[in-house]
């Protein structure tokens, strides 16, 4: 019977009609039906289709529409299909509830209560062919003001889905008008077989923003991989789109993720384009149900912040960092972390090195390092705390040249600073346990100037010691002149 009704002229006849008024009222919209003719080959062409929302808006019509079937292997649950579109017109407009009109078009008007997937399909559909001339897509925001627009819209595809899986292979062209003009072009050729998905090759591009990928991911094993082997991010057009983004230049770069199953991989590469540095990341991450576990790796070099985000300062940043981590919770945690800075412009302030490592080790940081030199000053610091328990440090700082530190901290800051000038210098250390620590400092100034404020040989000793809700202190200062 299913057969006579497909593939006999009067059983089209029939059918048609009778699936527009079971679709109408199957969903929340309405569908509207100009007219149909009988093809041959078992082909019906719908004229003026159209998809109204529950608001009475169109959100999908199709000036022309030729579906056909081929039911040869009915019998063996296998369908081919045939669809070609003249014209077509979608709209998206955002509801004020975040919803778009044409998922709201069509939605089932008598949901039913969700069921679990029933396994895989029994039926095989082939789409021997998809294709699209003249197509318009437009997404609207609540106001009904178009945010982006595609026109002159094509699409050549084929595809199937069945029981040992499927496949796909596409290529759309069109043209942006809104926000701005583009050309837009996209191909894909993918399959599924289980719960795996293998993207031969992925190629999206909007103007001079494009995507290159290829990869495979099986969802049951996590086991996979993915590379970017080409990546370009065309800023103008981005800020097109999205005018919050703080993208503020050109960028272009490689991605590549790796799953064996138990660990992920990945590696980024990214720098501006036209010169401002560059910037490497790396890390690896231990999957669950294993203990959680992973480490990252940033190499940048010689990058320019103004180049990469919009309203950062100029800069020439060339940083090393490492790091690493394991555990469940604060108390089980244990890792570690370097900080390696080189000479470096922030503004028109600079670092000439800086050098930090840090380690973690069940609820106790400890910074085994942190030496750092700037225009007029170095900085040394070492420390350990434990929660509940002993803490411990020491902190050298030598200011030969406050007024060369003064103006680099300014510089760095990008705000003014109170007058400083002479040299000074500072060592404190601390002891004790977090609920009783002690302190103690010493500050030996030759020479030292701020404000309307002067002195010569200006010693201080101080001690701070007891609990931080009613410590005690001890200060001694004298000073030669």
């Amino acid at each position: 019977m299913a057969f006579f009704a497909v593939s006999t002229d009067l059983g089209r006849g029939l059918l048609v009609p009778r699936l527009v008024r079971a679709a109408d009222d199957a969903l929340a919209g309405s569908i509207r039906l100009r007219g149909f003719h009988l093809l041959a080959r078992g082909g019906v062409e719908l004229l003026g289709a159209q998809v109204i929302s529950p608001d009475g808006e169109v959100v999908l019509s199709v000036e022309r529409a030729r579906v056909t079937l081929d039911v040869a292997r009915l019998r063996a649950r296998d369908v081919g299909v045939v669809v070609e579109l003249d014209a077509p017109t979608v709209v998206l407009k955002r509801e004020e509830d975040g919803s778009l009109s044409l998922a709201r078009a069509f939605a089932p008007t008598h949901p039913s209560p969700a069921q679990q997937p029933s396994g895989e399909p029994a039926w095989t559909i082939r789409a021997t062919r998809i294709a699209i001339r003249g197509g318009t897509v437009r997404y609207l925001d609540a106001s009904g003001r178009p945010q982006v627009v595609v026109e002159a819209l094509t699409a050549d595809g084929r595809g199937g889905y069945g029981p040992r899986g499927g496949g796909a292979q596409l290529s759309v062209h069109g043209e942006l008008t809104a926000p701005e003009r583009a050309p837009m072009d996209l191909a894909l050729r993918a399959s599924l077989r289980g719960r795996a998905v293998r993207v031969q090759r992925l190629r999206a591009a909007v103007g001079d923003t494009a995507i290159e990928l290829l990869g495979s991911f099986d969802s049951a094993t996590w086991k996979g991989r993915a590379a970017v082997l080409a990546l370009a991010v065309d800023a103008d057009a981005v800020r097109a789109l999205a005018p919050r983004s703080p993208l503020a230049a050109d960028v272009a770069g490689t991605l590549y993720a790796e799953s064996d199953g138990q660990l992920a991989t990945a590696a980024l590469d990214l720098a501006p384009k036209g010169g401002g540095g560059t910037a490497r990341a790396s890390a690896a991450f231990r999957l669950p149900p294993a203990a959680l576990a992973g480490g990252a790796d940033v190499q940048v070099a010689g990058l320019d912040l103004s180049r990469v985000l919009r309203g950062a300062p100029s800069s020439a940043l060339t940083v090393e960092a490492r790091a690493r981590a394991a555990g469940a919770d604060l108390a089980t945690l244990r890792g570690g972390g370097v900080l390696s800075v080189a000479p470096s412009r922030l503004r028109s302030g600079r670092v000439q090195s800086l050098e930090a490592r840090v380690l973690l080790d069940r609820g106790a940081w400890e910074l085994q390092r942190l030496d750092a030199a700037l225009p007029g000053a170095t900085l040394s610091a070492r420390g350990r705390w434990r929660r509940g328990g002993e803490v411990s440090g020491q902190l050298t700082a030598d200011a030969t040249d406050l007024r060369a530190l003064r103006s680099n901290v300014a510089a760095l800051l990008d705000r003014p600073l109170p007058p400083l000038a002479g040299a000074a210098r500072v060592e404190a250390t601390v002891s004790g346990t977090e609920d009783a620590p002690a302190a103690t400092v010493r500050l030996a100034a030759p020479n030292l100037a701020a404000a309307d404020v002067a002195a010569s040989g200006l010693a201080l000793d101080g001690r701070l010691a007891g609990p931080l809700s009613a410590p005690t202190a001890d200060v001694t200062a004298n000073a030669a002149g």
